[in-house]
């Protein structure tokens, strides 16, 4: 009896330490082959002695207990956490180095370009500077009614990048809302995968890869939290309302249009309340969607702040607003100035600039009067008719740089010139652009850190793979060694039964 419980033993130390050996090169090989795979998080197979129904240790070999996979959760959550920053300062950053661009100062060096804004300001007030050397000349008005055309087209053009950009932002939340919604039912059904699947005693753990790389995804778009359950599925929650719970995903939509009176929103589908976010890229493009803020120029000087708003868009809109309605007033404050009777008596009808629509002069909204369209040779040089008088030509040209009629601009509770404010216009968007870009990059930084350090845990390397393959394929040479030493015993045993 004690012989054929040795040989059994025999063949079972050795079956089970091939078979442990075999499903070790597995995993290992599976290392191996998902090197450069996204999210994948490198496996050990954990060993244990075989042990008995009562607990009790058999020595009769060993097997494979459970895949381990390699990864740091608490790595990963500061990942997730700095992830969700990231791609706030991310959405922040791309947005103004675009609005860079708006005003065409930042496309070519100064001097090589006819089509910035600063040039078609410079080009207008020089034309009425022109016009005052020679009030009569039909060229000089001509001049000055293509300079303002060409003026009023830059704003235009700008006004209309400006809608755009705030219509693209609107998009971007809209399109972020569907790529959260699609992820979460991804997460969900591989909630349910998992959960299938383990409890079968079938190995999850690429299945929970899957699903760690779609939670990092979301985390880039929204703030999330997660708790493990104990069936094996994550709950991922959005301050603090379900996302995913279990098998189940909650839906986010965006509503609005994005204009004033019917802002965008993202709220829960089924709750009917806002989504609360405190990062991620589609609370930058909320912020930047809403256009609540815009300031409309109905006085001079009208006090721009760099301050007040939150929306970067917003802000750059305010200030060019600004500048169109302040430039079109203080012309027409000089053109029509019923303290300084011109030709004809003052009426808006009069004036050089008129508001397209409405009666409030603002970005897009600022036309020549048609009058002087239909016919430049209108365009009054002065007030009283005087041949050869230049006061009004003369008093226009010097509005850019005048430091008594040309303060009609506040910054910041800063009262300056039309130069001046145009200037601190550019400073803010090249400031405030540097400053996102420097705030991305930090924050960029840090994720790639914290990456670098989840690597470190979870990434598989080649030559430790190698390494431990070559240990398993020497245990598993080793038990089949074992087994054939077992195998020629047995064989001689019976040889020897045999003879007798």
């Amino acid at each position: 009896m004690n012989t054929v419980k040795t040989i059994w033993s025999g063949y079972s130390v050795s079956y089970s330490g091939m078979s442990t050996a075999q499903r070790s090169l597995g995993v290992t090989s599976s290392n191996l082959s998902n090197t450069n795979t996204e999210g994948y998080s490198r496996k050990r197979a954990v060993s244990e002695e075989v042990y008995s129904a009562d607990g009790t240790p058999t020595g009769i070999g060993a097997n494979v207990q459970s895949i381990l996979r390699i990864r740091n959760q608490f790595l990963d959550l500061q990942y997730r956490q700095q992830n969700t920053q990231t791609g706030y300062s991310q959405g922040k950053s791309a947005l103004l180095e675009n609005l860079q661009e708006v005003v065409n100062e930042f496309n070519a060096p100064k001097g090589e370009t006819d089509t910035g804004l600063q040039q078609t300001i410079t080009d207008f007030f020089k034309s009425w500077t022109e016009l005052s050397k020679d009030p009569s000349s039909a060229s000089a008005k001509s001049s000055v009614l293509e300079t303002a055309n060409s003026l009023l087209g830059t704003f235009d053009e700008i006004s209309t990048t400006l809608k755009t950009f705030r219509e693209s932002m609107v998009d971007n939340v809209r399109d972020s809302v569907k790529d959260v919604n699609m992820l979460a039912s991804k997460i969900a059904e591989l909630n349910q995968q998992i959960m299938e699947a383990e409890t079968h005693n079938v190995e999850a753990s690429d299945l929970r890869d899957a699903r760690d790389l779609m939670i990092d995804k979301v985390s880039a778009m929204v703030n999330v939290t997660t708790s493990d359950q104990n069936n094996g599925m994550v709950n991922v929650y959005v301050n603090g309302v379900s996302l995913v719970n279990g098998n189940r995903a909650r839906e986010m939509e965006a509503t609005g249009i994005g204009i004033s009176g019917n802002l965008v929103k993202v709220q829960w589908k089924d709750l009917g309340i806002n989504v609360s976010l405190t990062g991620g890229s589609l609370k930058a493009y909320m912020e930047e969607a809403d256009p609540t803020g815009t300031d409309a120029v109905t006085a001079t000087p009208h006090d721009w702040e760099t301050t007040k708003n939150i929306s970067a868009l917003t802000t750059l809109t305010n200030g060019l607003n600004d500048l169109a309605a302040t430039i079109a007033m203080a012309v027409n404050k000089i053109y029509n100035d019923p303290a300084n009777p011109p030709v004809v008596p003052y009426s808006p009808s009069n004036d050089f600039f008129q508001p397209i629509a409405g009666t409030t002069m603002g970005l897009g909204n600022i036309k020549v009067n048609d009058t002087y369209k239909a016919d430049y040779t209108k365009i009054r040089a002065n007030s009283d008719g005087t041949a050869g008088n230049n006061d009004v030509a003369k008093k226009i040209g010097a509005v850019l740089n005048d430091v008594k009629d040309g303060k009609v601009f506040e910054c910041d509770g800063i009262t300056m010139t039309l130069g001046t404010f145009y200037s601190s216009v550019i400073s803010w968007i090249g400031t405030a652009g540097d400053t996102a870009k420097a705030e991305a990059n930090t924050q960029s930084g840090l994720l790639t850190q914290l990456d670098g350090q989840r690597k470190d845990v979870s990434s598989v390397s080649q030559d430790e793979e190698m390494s431990t393959m070559l240990t398993y394929q020497h245990a598993y040479s080793a038990s089949a060694r074992v087994m054939n030493v077992v195998d020629t015993l047995v064989a001689g045993l019976i040889a020897d039964l045999g003879g007798r």
